[in-house]
């Protein structure tokens, strides 16, 4: 999905609550914010889950706070894994060279968290724009693919078609 109605999408789910919208020039102060979180951020200051009592998508002034603390945490594993990889990427095993920081984290902040499931584990998006929608939980071994674009998290996750927890168990 990439072209996306924020409007329509956000008032269709229910138990969702939108907030005012963020302004433009409040954006300009978050240059790394991908071209579809910007979009729902202009309708939507973020959107609470009225029956868990949770912001899904948290308001963009928690934005900075808690992609921070992410930072400062251990890395939770080596690269976001998608259901085939992207094309030209191939997965890297090899150990760091003395000093280097470890390819787990270099991905992770590369990572940029927007909201989270109500337990801890959070969903994040490529800071580079590319493709994608992850699930960064603190006890997986590597970031999930959840989802192409926001849209379809969005979709995905408010008809239960995406959820974050293991359905094998």
């Amino acid at each position: 999905m990439i072209l996306v109605d924020w409007s329509r999408l956000l008032t269709e789910a229910d138990g969702y609550e939108t907030r005012p919208p963020v302004e433009e020039d409040e954006l300009a102060a978050y240059p790394e914010l991908p071209p579809q979180l910007r979009k729902l951020y202009l309708v939507s200051d973020g959107v609470f889950n009225r029956y868990g009592q949770w912001f899904l998508v948290w308001p963009l002034a928690e934005l900075a706070a808690r992609n921070e603390l992410s930072r400062a945490e251990p890395a939770a594993g080596e690269e976001p894994s998608r259901a085939e990889p992207a094309a030209g990427e191939e997965p890297s095993r090899a150990e760091p060279a003395a000093g280097e920081e470890p390819a787990a984290r270099k991905k992770a902040t590369k990572l940029l968290a927007f909201g989270d499931d109500g337990t801890g584990g959070r969903f994040c998006v490529l800071r580079d724009a590319a493709p994608g929608v992850f699930l960064w939980d603190p006890f997986l071994a590597t970031p999930r693919w959840l989802a192409n674009d926001l849209g379809d998290f969005w979709l995905g996750w408010t008809t239960g078609t995406i959820t974050t927890f293991d359905q094998a168990a």
